[in-house]
């Protein structure tokens, strides 16, 4: 007595047994009992797992956008934001959630509206914030407006492109706590008590 659980070509699980006598009628309906809840608990699992490897995978791609980026639902609420675009919320909250609104609401609006949508999920709205001025341009005012060094700069360029700590130690080849001395000292310089205000301040408009 024997079944394979698939998800199409995809093997679940194989369920089943081995004996000498052949199995009763009663064994044979309370294994059919058995197939479907398993079947549909397997099936949730793998498309669960997918789906978080689906968000990791838009939060990487919305840290790759370089500027402040938010997957937002038809209210308005922000589902996932990259590191500028929390920064950018917590800069100014309210004109920030008064941009989300009119952006979706299709009026003129700071940011670009990519409608997001699929089977069985509400409809939501890719943000990205137009960039005032590019990436390099914000470094360099940065650097002279903070006085840092060609080296606390580059730090904060991988800070801004979303690395990590020991991301930033990797790309330099350099130790975690020196990144961390580094990134003590640029929100020393901008005046700010953590990576998030530090963020919000490099993408502050002039």
């Amino acid at each position: 007595m024997r079944t394979l659980l698939c998800d199409g070509p995809i093997l679940l699980a194989w369920l089943g047994g081995l004996r000498c006598e052949p199995p009763t009628e009663a064994e044979m309906a309370l294994f059919a009992g058995l197939v479907r809840p398993l079947r549909r608990r397997l099936l949730l699992e793998r498309r669960l797992g997918r789906g978080r490897l689906f968000a990791s995978g838009i939060s990487a791609a919305l840290e790759a956008l370089g500027r402040p980026a938010l997957l937002v639902t038809a209210s308005g609420t922000v589902a996932l934001a990259n590191q500028a675009g929390l920064a950018w919320l917590d800069l100014s909250p309210a004109s920030a959630r008064f941009s989300i609104r009119e952006a979706i609401a299709g009026a003129p609006s700071e940011l670009d509206v990519t409608p997001v949508a699929a089977r069985g999920v509400p409809d939501h709205f890719l943000l990205v914030r137009r960039a005032q001025l590019d990436l390099e341009a914000r470094l360099a005012q940065a650097a002279c407006a903070w006085n840092l060094t060609p080296r606390q700069t580059e730090v904060l360029r991988r800070l801004a492109l979303g690395d990590a700590n020991k991301d930033v130690a990797e790309y330099f080849g350099m130790s975690l706590r020196t990144v961390e001395q580094h990134v003590t000292d640029l929100l020393v310089k901008a005046g700010v008590d953590s990576r998030l205000r530090l963020l919000a301040r490099l993408w502050q408009p002039s």
